[in-house]
């Protein structure tokens, strides 16, 4: 036997796509920024607000891993505070800065949408520098105004309306503060107070009143100037101050609410503060040197984070929440406390001051922030790489000198030039401090730049310190000063790009020029109404033209705008934008347009010479400032902005072209060594602009090709069209449509995205087809089949066009396509496969590059078409990326053979292995995180042993240990003899059963090939070259078949869809396989030419076609071979598919590994210490995806030093068969917990719904199964992170009318763990809910578990098994202490078994309960009912010890109708258990007690509650069952309305809780005929009382109401979604979030009641525990 199983993870890269906007504004970066504050949600801290200094203001709904621009923040009125509502998440308050309109602003919708309130009083000119919460008083709030004059302002109705406290007109203010507790003093922290008597500023301290704000005196001496205040959360009257000395910062404490401060820490200071929400000695403080960590609440500092901080937020909802620090940079994120950052500013924009194009490399681009960090983009602004700081200062100018190799880069900063010879590593400076403020250099000699002296803030045309005009003819490496233009402030040079020798300058002072290279200046300023020249361009003409952009006259804006000169500066004349203050100028040659940028007016475009402006975008408009305008002609026709708020770039497409769009800054790993991978490429969008192909036609298709770099080809066959090809579908040829689409560029995530609407739908299909995709090719073909004549998008700023780089089923996302809504997710995978052996990476940077053209088909002939840009990075090589991953355990020990059961019955599989050498058995019991123990060992008897396996081989529920050794017996172990703890491992166990085999086993399988219920041992024997089959129990009658040479691998399927069990045999040494088909227990068999030498074998149908296909590993060649079945079980081997290795191919294992599509194979190799992935496609064809190291972070026998063998396998990796995932970019790593596998116990009446609380997409891949085990159908959905996917199975978008079989059940991998969900039983053809649970994962199977059975109206018991390999299921009917009747089957590796129990078990009695034993862990439930009432009851593990059970709900009598309850409790054990009954009310009263009831061994109560609580009239509450001896019970609570009622409903009987829960659906008002409600109950166990919080959430994750409860001690509260919330109106879709606000670490319990208001059903189902995200 040869088998590989592990357990595999996805690892999602989180590389952004970047794309450019065409014909519109886009901007794509640089993210990051100094960032001044960081504002948690307490209520939802995945949202954050965080503000950028440069004036964006950013929200983030996914704890910072991206960001999204909120407009209406930017320069003028700048967001300077932020305060989010502690209840209602949807109120959120920002304080503004500026003289224009500043003040306070309100969102009532989470940010949405703001509205300007009013602060009487409130003059502007100054900052809302702090936004307060009363601690007490939630709905008052204070704002307090930073520059003095405006004041102190309240509000007593959260923020809708203010009033003001008091003004302070002669104190200037840094930061306000109040105190958390009693008497809650306010404190500010003073900057300085101004003296009229002197003119001098004054320190002041720290100021504080208990009054309200009325009255105000010193709490700190006037030492200096206080800037941060921050209040202790949990310690009252501990406030923390950070104070400016003489230049140097210091940290002030007071523990005395003000009364008097002390010196903690001096020469650093903070400008933000944190506080642990369980450790109050935890302190994170950021400062401008670095980022710290105190654990004595501030006597010591440790660096965190060395870059220079500027804010800091922590999530104090949980013990592991998130922390923030915002840095000069940027925010990062750690979720460790610390341990480790990872960067989280995606989106958000930085505040760029300088750009400068290359002149020798079109698209490549430099920017420079007001911080000192100068970026890089090569790809025209698409994406940014961080090259290094020059000081924390800002960068005004840049510049590139092409003459070196890299670029000389040229730098204004700090107000001197600095220079970077080594890509922007390290600067270094060359000039004095000469106030350098622009650079400019030489178009037509490299050699020759010029700097000038000035500053744009400062107004005056002159100043002493201002060092006029300096040059350089070396490159920048040496500066003199020219004496030219001294003392005079200029702002902006200008190169005359046709006569270089002209040179212009311009400043405060107006605009001069030079003649001579700037050796003599002279003014040239005739007719400008004010002197404030900021920026130029030129017209190089004919006739020349120069432009000049003049701002403010100290704060006029008289005169303001652009004007122009025809004579070099002679003479100006108004060129427009009158008293627009405008600050950047540029100018397209080719298209003759002025580009004018301005100051709050937006970027304004004039084709005319400024006779007439328009504005060129809204998204550019009043909140952004324009520091830099840059054009560059070369290749794309590209427009620049700098801004503010980033680097905005246009393309301008007045000509036919295909624009390409990739993710350049894709990243990851390939094997070089490796024939075949998936690459890890991103997605490719080609988008067809202005009619690219007006003479495409079905009768003259266009070849789009994509050809790969020398070196590299294609690995895998998707599609074999032929130039000679000419029909649309060419016969006996592969060729897959693609979606056309309409594309409309998304800012959010910076990528043209396709549109639900739009003209794509007019298109005929097919118009786009991936044409020729051929393993060993080094091109890939798409044709096109339409004239792009009609491809007209519904708007100029969209375009056409199509998508491939993409798994099966994920594309089109939208119905917007020429697919219609029937192709939503419809098109096949277009992944790139390659072989990169001979691609030298290194050569390339580590880049593979792909390159476009098109041509027509018929002739061969170029199309002219333009593509732009002509080649792209599919992806760049991760340097970075470890060389091996993780695995979740190893078997330390030398491996002869080995098998894995649940041996002990809790559930998790374990491994069983033997060492033939050494005469021993092991074993290592799979623990809960999916790894295993240390292994223990028993010596065996007898000879060496060569094949074990593990399988209830007798029928008694329990797996034995069967081995075969070398003498030929096959001996057969009871688990517990073999883990008897009393022997000594030398000792060896006593065997159950020995028989004497026909032969010594090269090979050997356990399973059910006879089909009587009992599973057969297999093997074959290499010396005979025979199979035989030893029926099981008994194992003594052989039957034995000739097989092939050297027979050495068995695997068994379903060949022939007879539902019969075959059986394969691979022969090693006549290079064949015999297949034997099931001939009604009989076996005929046919030998297949394997063309080479076969090592092992996998069974599994990867084409999903109700037939078992073959997978083998042939060592000669190094290939893995896929034979497909064909009709009555016939194999056609040529037509098969074959993956070529460098290793040799030793060990196989079939699942579906990856969560998509059909089975996957895991291949393992006899001299390679990895194990390869290779993941099928739609269609069944498998792909190399990726390596797994077997070797990793493993700790092996340091004593012996073993090392693991098996069949040459030099290691294996154990686990489960549950499968794993991996990323569509081929990226995985080992892991646990990565991904959900859960299941529908069946597919028809039944709707789900799933919830995605994970902070990234999940996808859905929906399997639809017969009971057979049979894969009839697989379907992927996507789930966006905080969304509900609700759905009935048998949706059209789904599995449609397949799913209305009765003999059918569902599986579905998730890809996100952190994802919920349940069912619900649907009466057929209706809407209402019967009843439901919530969906089993696969990690909930179990090997022993229990069900009521009884003789209420039972339908039907279901038991579903999740793994691949067949298990022995064992139904024992128990009842008064006694087994009265077994039934067993064996139930098929993704088959289901429905115990119809009135025919299967028609003895059942009302004392009689069902023990359900397996060899693997299966999944069961029982439905009882009919079609109109319906309980779902789940299965429940067998009870250890005894606990205490909860019913949290039981009601009886008349209660509006007339209930009734029923407990069930089913002692399975040996001994009877005494139980003490008690029901409490809502308020936690204790109502009653029963008196003692004993539940007798192996039997069942099953008592309506009047019988059990002795309570007379109605009741409702809550119950507890207590066992008062050592026994333990377990069991269930069903109710409904009484005797042959409307409705029914179970729930189990549980034992501890939870502190979170989720509800997965909420249905509330009314659809078609029915009224629904949501009801919602939360028992609380504890002696204290409980405020949890309800929040309700729409189906797209909005949040719509919130309320807190407080739950009695012992008690519980029960009500109606519409009662608590009536603002919910009708809502059918979304999820409940429960969280108990009172300990993290409480045990609650929550169930959901679904149901009509006239009660003609009613639906219960436990809530799910939501586990951490950290």
């Amino acid at each position: 036997m040869t088998r590989v199983s592990a357990i595999l993870a996805a690892v999602l890269l989180a590389a952004a796509w970047v794309g450019a906007g065409i014909n519109c504004w886009s901007t794509s970066g640089p993210y990051g920024g100094e960032t001044s504050f960081i504002v948690i949600d307490p209520q939802t801290p995945n949202v954050l607000f965080a503000r950028q200094n440069g004036g964006g203001f950013f929200r983030s709904r996914n704890w910072g891993q991206s960001w999204e621009y909120l407009p209406g923040f930017g320069w003028p009125n700048t967001a300077s505070s932020c305060l989010v509502h502690p209840a209602d998440h949807r109120i959120v308050l920002v304080g503004t800065s500026g003289t224009v309109g500043g003040g306070m602003t309100r969102s009532e919708d989470g940010g949405d949408t703001w509205q300007k309130i009013p602060l009487p009083g409130y003059t502007g000119g100054s900052s809302i520098i702090r936004i307060i919460a009363h601690p007490e008083q939630p709905n008052i709030i204070y704002a307090a105004a930073g520059a003095g004059y405006d004041g102190l302002f309240v509000s007593a109705d959260w923020g809708k309306s203010w009033s003001q406290i008091r003004t302070f007109e002669d104190l200037f203010f840094n930061d306000f503060e109040m105190s958390l507790t009693p008497p809650y003093a306010m404190f500010y922290a003073l900057r300085w107070k101004y003296d009229p008597d002197t003119g001098q500023q004054i320190a002041q301290g720290i100021i504080r009143s208990t009054d309200g704000g009325l009255t105000w005196y010193q709490s700190m001496p006037p030492i200096g100037s206080a800037y941060r205040l921050i209040s202790h959360p949990d310690r009252p009257g501990w406030i923390y101050a950070s104070v400016n000395i003489n230049s140097l910062r210091h940290i002030y404490r007071s523990t005395d609410g003000g009364d008097s401060w002390h010196l903690l820490v001096s020469k650093v200071g903070f400008d933000d503060m944190a506080f642990h929400p369980t450790r109050p000695d935890w302190i994170y403080l950021a400062d401008s040197a670095s980022c710290f960590f105190s654990p004595d609440s501030g006597q010591t500092l440790e660096p965190l984070y060395l870059m220079g901080g500027t804010s800091v937020a922590l999530d104090r909802s949980s013990e592991g929440g998130a922390l923030y620090f915002g840095s000069y940079n940027g925010i990062v994120r750690s979720w460790n406390g610390g341990t480790s950052f990872r960067p989280a500013s995606f989106g958000i924009l930085d505040d760029v001051w300088a750009m400068a194009v290359s002149p020798s490399e079109p698209g490549t681009l430099l920017a420079g922030d007001m911080r000192g960090f100068v970026y890089r983009s090569q790809d025209g602004g698409l994406s940014w790489k961080l090259l290094g700081q020059i000081l924390p200062w800002m960068v005004n100018a840049l510049a590139l000198n092409p003459a070196t190799d890299p670029d000389t880069i040229l730098a204004a900063a700090n107000y001197r030039v600095w220079l970077s010879a080594d890509d922007g590593v390290s600067w270094g400076a060359k000039t004095s401090w000469d106030f350098i403020f622009d650079i400019k250099g030489d178009p037509f000699d490299p050699s020759r730049f010029y700097a000038s002296s000035g500053n744009s803030m400062d107004c005056y045309p002159s100043r002493d310190n201002f060092d006029g005009i300096f040059w350089s003819t070396d490159g920048g490496t040496t500066w003199t000063a020219t004496g030219q233009l001294d003392n005079l402030n200029i702002i902006e040079l200008l190169v005359d790009p046709a006569e270089p020798q002209r040179v212009f300058a311009s400043g405060h002072g107006g605009v001069y020029r030079s003649t001579d290279y700037g050796m003599t200046w002279g003014l040239a300023s005739g007719g400008l109404v004010n002197n404030h020249a900021l920026a130029m361009a030129m017209d190089a003409g004919p006739p020349p033209v120069l432009y000049a952009g003049i701002s403010h006259d100290m704060g006029s804006m008289v005169g303001s705008g652009v004007y122009r000169s025809d004579n070099f500066g002679d003479s100006w004349i108004y060129a427009g934008l009158f008293d627009i203050e405008t600050s950047a100028l540029a100018f397209d040659p080719t298209a003759r347009i002025l580009y004018a940028g301005t100051r709050y007016h937006g970027l304004l475009e004039s084709e005319d010479g400024g006779v007439t402006w328009q504005l060129t975008t809204p998204l550019l408009g009043a909140n952004t400032v324009f520091h830099d305008v840059l054009t560059d002609c070369r290749g794309l026709h590209n427009i620049y902005a700098a801004t503010n708020t980033g680097v905005y770039n246009r393309i301008e497409l007045q000509t036919p072209a295909v624009v390409v769009e990739a993710r350049s800054t894709q990243t990851g790993i390939v094997n070089p060594k490796l024939t075949n991978q998936v690459l890890p490429a991103a997605a490719v969008t080609l988008l067809f602009s202005n009619n690219p192909f007006p003479a495409a036609s079905t009768a003259n298709p266009v070849i789009l090709e994509l050809q790969l770099p020398a070196g590299a080809t294609l690995s895998q066959t998707l599609a074999t069209g032929r130039l000679t090809d000419l029909t649309l579908q060419p016969a006996g040829r592969t060729v897959l449509p693609l979606a056309v689409s309409e594309y409309a560029w998304d800012p959010s995530p910076a990528v043209h995205m396709p549109r639900a609407g739009g003209s794509a739908g007019a298109i005929p299909n097919p118009a786009v087809q991936l044409f020729r995709c051929v393993e060993g090719e080094d091109r890939i073909w798409l044709r096109l089949l339409r004239s792009t004549n009609t491809w007209v998008p519904s708007d100029p700023e969209y375009a056409l066009g199509v998508t491939i780089g993409t798994g099966a089923g994920v594309w089109p996302p939208t119905a917007g396509s020429n697919w219609g809504a029937a192709g939503v997710f419809r098109q096949e995978n277009t992944q790139f496969f390659g072989d990169i052996r001979g691609y030298d990476f290194a050569a390339h940077k580590g880049a593979l590059t792909l390159t476009l053209r098109a041509f027509y088909q018929k002739s061969r002939a170029d199309t002219g078409a333009v593509f732009t840009p002509a080649a792209v990075d599919l992806f760049r090589l991760d340097l970075d990326w470890p060389d091996t991953f993780w695995t979740a355990s190893l078997l330390g020990a030398v491996i002869t053979d080995w098998g894995a059961a649940d041996l002990d019955g809790d559930g998790r599989e374990d491994v069983v292995s033997v060492d033939g050498a050494l005469g021993r058995l092991y074993w290592s019991l799979g623990r809960s995180d999916g790894t295993f123990a240390p292994p223990q060992w028993r010596a065996l008897d007898g000879d060496a042993p060569v094949t074990v396996e593990v399988a209830d081989a007798t029928g008694d529920g329990r797996p034995e240990i069967l081995v075969a050794d070398a003498g030929g017996h096959l001996t057969v172990y009871d688990w517990a003899d073999v883990t008897d703890k009393a022997a000594a491992p030398e000792q060896a166990p006593a065997p159950r059963q020995r028989t004497i085999l026909a032969g010594v086993a090269s090979a050997s399988l356990v399973y059910d090939v006879t089909g009587d219920g009992f599973k057969d041992f297999l093997y074959t024997d290499a010396a005979a070259g025979t199979l035989t089959v030893l029926p099981g129990t008994t194992f003594a009658v052989p039957a034995i078949y000739p097989a092939g040479a050297h027979p050495l691998a068995l695997a068994a399927g379903d060949f022939d869809g007879n539902t019969d069990a075959d059986i394969a045999v691979a022969n090693r040494d006549s290079r064949s396989v015999t297949v034997f088909l099931n001939a009604g227990g009989a076996f005929i068999g046919t030998e297949y030419n394997a063309a080479g030498t076969p090592a092992a074998l996998a069974a599994a149908d990867f084409n999903r076609d109700g037939r078992a296909d073959l997978a083998m590993a042939l060592t000669d060649p190094k290939t893995v071979s896929i034979w497909r079945a064909g009709a009555g079980g016939a194999f056609d081997t040529g037509q098969g598919q074959r993956i070529y290795f460098l290793n040799i191919p030793s060990a196989l294992a079939a699942d579906n590994f990856d969560g998509q599509n059909g089975p996957d194979l895991l291949v393992g190799f006899a001299d390679f210490y990895k194990l390869a992935l290779c993941v099928s496609d739609a269609a069944g064809a498998l792909g190399y995806a990726y390596n797994i190291n077997t070797l990793a972070d493993t700790e092996l026998d340091p004593i012996n030093h073993v090392t693991l063998t098996e069949d040459a396998v030099l290691s294996i990796a154990g686990g489960t068969t549950l499968g794993g995932i991996c990323s569509r970019a081929g990226v995985a790593a080992v892991a646990n917990q990565s991904f959900n596998l859960v299941h529908f116990p069946r597919s028809a009446d039944l709707a789900f719904s799933v919830v995605n609380l994970g902070a990234a997409a999940a996808l859905l891949n929906l399997e639809l199964y017969s009971d057979t085990g049979g894969c009839l159908a697989g379907i992927t959905q996507s789930i966006e992170p905080y969304r509900q996917f609700a759905r009935y199975l048998n949706d059209p978008s789904l599995f449609g009318a397949a799913a209305d079989a009765t003999d059918r059940w569902v599986r579905t991998f998730i890809t996100q763990p952190d994802t919920y969900g349940f069912w619900l039983a649907n009466p057929p053809g209706r809407l209402d809910y019967l009843d439901g649970l919530p969906l089993p994962d696969a990690r909930a199977a179990a090997s022993a578990f229990v069900l009521p059975g009884g003789t209420d109206p039972v339908c039907q018991a279901l038991f579903l098994n999740p793994g691949g390999e067949q298990a022995l299921v064992n139904i024992q009917r128990v009842g008064a202490g006694t087994v009265k009747e077994t039934v067993r089957r064996t139930l098929p590796g993704r088959g289901r078994w429905v115990l119809d129990l009135d025919r299967d078990l028609p003895d059942l009695a009302a004392e009689d309960f069902l023990q359900v034993t397996a060899d693997r862990p299966i999944i069961g439930c029982e439905l009882f009912g009919d079609d109109d009432k319906l309980a779902a009851v789940e299965a429940l593990p067998l009870p250890a010890a005894p606990a205490t059970l909860r019913a949290p709900h039981v009601a009886s009598g008349p209660l509006g109708v007339s209930y009734e309850t029923h407990l069930t409790l089913v002692n399975p054990g040996d001994a009877p258990v005494d139980v003490v009954c008690r029901l409490y009310g809502d308020d936690g009263e204790l109502l009653c007690q029963s008196p003692l009831i004993t539940v007798p061994a192996r039997g069942k109560l099953h008592r309506e509650i009047h019988e059990v609580i002795h309570l007379a009239g109605a009741m409702t509450g809550h119950l507890t069952v207590d066992c008062l001896n050592t026994g333990a019970v377990t069991g269930w609570i069903t109710f409904g309305e009484a005797g042959a009622g409307r409705f029914l409903a179970n729930l189990p009987l549980a034992t501890g809780g939870a502190a979170d829960f989720l509800v997965g659906h909420i249905a509330n008002g009314t659809l078609d005929a029915f009224s629904f409600f949501t009801g919602l109950a939360v028992v609380n166990p504890h002696a204290a009382s409980h405020n949890v919080r309800v929040t309700a959430f729409d189906t797209n994750g909005l949040p719509v109401d919130s309320i807190v409860c407080t739950v009695s001690p012992n008690g519980r509260d029960i009500f109606l979604l519409d009662q608590r919330m009536p603002g919910l109106g009708n809502l059918f879709g979304g999820y409940l979030r429960i969280e108990d606000l009172t300990d993290p670490d409480a045990e609650l319990q929550v169930f959901a009641l679904f149901g009509d208001t006239p009660l003609n059903f009613l639906s219960a189902v436990a809530a799910q525990a939501v586990r951490s995200r950290q």
